[in-house]
C-alpha cells in the first residue's frame, strides 16, 4: 500500500507531499484544482509504459484526430503537458514510499542522449527529422531502473515494451465508459477461481431484484447479463441500469487491481444517493480482501456524508485529500479519516474553496 507520495513538477503541482494515505482516500477541491491530475501522477508512477500517459488525453475528452507537424512539435503535444508549466526544463518526478512492492519512482525528462532520427526515407516530407524524445524512468524499492523511450516513426509514435512486469493497476475515468467486454472477463476470471459468490452477493446486497448475472455472447462478444423477474429473458447489463453497470464495474476493478491501486475519478457518478452508505461499506469490504488501495475523486457532499458513519467507525481505513489551487499552482493537504469524519458529521465544509483548510 501507498502510504505517502511526493509529487515535484507534474502537471499543476511544483511541489506536494502526502503522507498517512490509507486503504480508502478521497480526493476532494475545486473544479481545476488538481483531483484528476494527482489521481494521473500517483496512477502513472504506479505504471511501465509511457502508453498510460497517451491514454489520459482521451480519458479528458480529447479527439485523436491524425496529427501533423514537424517530429518535435507532434512530440511535444503528446506528452509535454505533463510538464509543470509547460516548461522543458521542470522534469516531473513522482515518488512513491509505502510497500516494497508499492515504494516507487517515476522521472520523465527530455532525454538527448536518446537518438532522435527517423528514417531517411521521410527526408522530403517533413521540415526537419530530428528531435529530442522524452524518457519515463521508473525505480523500484531495490533500485531497478526501468527506462523507456518512445519514438517517432512515419507509422506513429512507437513504445518499446517494459523490461519489467508491474502489478496491474487500474484507473476509471469520469467521462470514458469501460467496454462491456472487459467487465465481461473479469467476472469470468472471479468464476474461473471459484470468488464469485461474494460478488454476486454483494451486488444483490444493492439490487435486491437481481435473479442472476451471468456472461453471455451477445453478438459475438462477451458480456455480462442478469435475469430480471419481470423478464422472461436475460438482458444485458448496461440495458438494466446504469448504477448496477457501475457498482459491477467498481467491484471487478477492485478485484481485478489485487495487491495494488484503483483510482476513479468522480466515484459517485450514476449511484442514487440512497445507495451511498452501503457502497462505502462493500468498497472497503472489496479492498480489505484484494489488498486493493482506492484513490477516489467526488464532487458530492451527499456521497462524503454517506461515509462519514463508516470513517468513524474505522477512522484508520480512510484519509480525505484536499486539493487546492494557490496563484494558479496545485497543492494538497491530507486529512486523517477522524478529523475528516468529525468536520463532515458537524456540516463542515470540507471540499475546500482554494484554501486548503477545512471551511468552518
Amino acid at each position: 500500500m501507498i502510504e505517502s507520495a511526493e509529487l515535484n513538477n507534474f502537471r499543476g503541482f511544483r511541489h506536494v507531499q502526502l503522507s498517512n494515505l490509507a486503504r480508502i482516500n478521497i480526493v476532494v477541491g475545486d473544479n481545476g484544482s488538481g483531483k484528476t491530475a494527482l489521481l494521473e501522477a500517483l496512477f502513472l508512477a504506479s505504471a511501465a509504459s509511457p502508453e498510460v500517459a497517451l491514454r489520459f488525453r482521451g480519458w479528458r475528452g480529447v479527439d485523436s484526430p491524425s496529427a501533423t507537424g514537424a517530429p518535435q512539435e507532434l512530440y511535444d503535444g503528446l506528452f509535454l503537458d505533463l510538464f509543470h508549466q509547460f516548461d522543458k526544463e521542470r522534469a516531473p518526478f513522482i515518488e512513491l514510499a509505502g510497500s516494497s512492492q508499492d515504494s516507487r519512482s517515476l522521472k520523465i525528462y527530455y532525454d538527448k542522449g536518446e537518438p532522435t532520427l527517423l528514417p531517411f526515407k521521410e527526408a522530403q516530407q517533413v521540415p526537419s527529422l530530428a528531435y529530442v524524445p522524452i524518457s519515463f524512468e521508473w525505480k523500484d524499492a531495490s533500485g531497478q531502473v526501468n527506462k523507456v523511450t518512445p519514438h517517432l516513426q512515419p507509422s506513429g509514435i512507437v513504445i518499446p515494451p517494459p523490461s519489467q512486469l508491474t502489478r496491474d493497476a487500474a484507473f476509471l475515468p469520469a467521462r470514458t465508459p469501460i467496454p462491456t467486454s472487459q467487465n465481461a472477463r473479469r467476472f469470468s476470471d472471479l468464476s474461473k477461481w471459484g470468488r464469485e459468490t461474494k460478488f454476486i452477493a454483494t451486488v444483490k446486497a444493492q439490487f435486491k431484484y437481481i435473479d442472476s448475472l451471468t456472461v453471455e455472447v451477445d453478438m459475438g462478444n462477451p458480456v455480462i447479463f442478469v435475469k430480471l423477474p419481470w423478464l422472461d429473458r436475460k438482458i444485458p447489463i448496461y440495458l438494466a441500469s446504469d448504477g448496477l453497470n457501475k457498482l459491477v464495474t467498481l467491484l471487478l476493478h477492485i478485484a481485478h487491481s489485487s495487491g495494488t491501486a484503483l483510482f476513479v475519478d468522480e466515484i459517485e457518478n450514476g449511484i442514487h444517493f440512497s445507495r451511498h452508505e452501503k457502497l462505502w461499506e462493500q468498497l472497503l469490504s472489496f479492498a480489505e480482501e484484494y489488498q486493493t488501495q482506492l484513490f477516489l475523486t467526488t464532487h458530492s457532499l451527499e456521497y462524503l456524508k454517506a461515509a462519514a458513519p463508516l470513517m468513524s467507525k474505522l477512522p484508520h481505513d480512510f484519509a480525505l485529500i484536499q486539493v487546492y489551487q494557490e496563484n494558479g499552482v496545485g497543492n494538497a493537504l491530507v486529512v486523517a479519516g477522524t478529523d475528516a469524519a468529525a468536520a463532515i458529521e458537524n456540516d463542515i465544509e470540507v471540499r475546500g474553496n482554494g484554501s486548503g483548510a477545512l471551511e468552518t
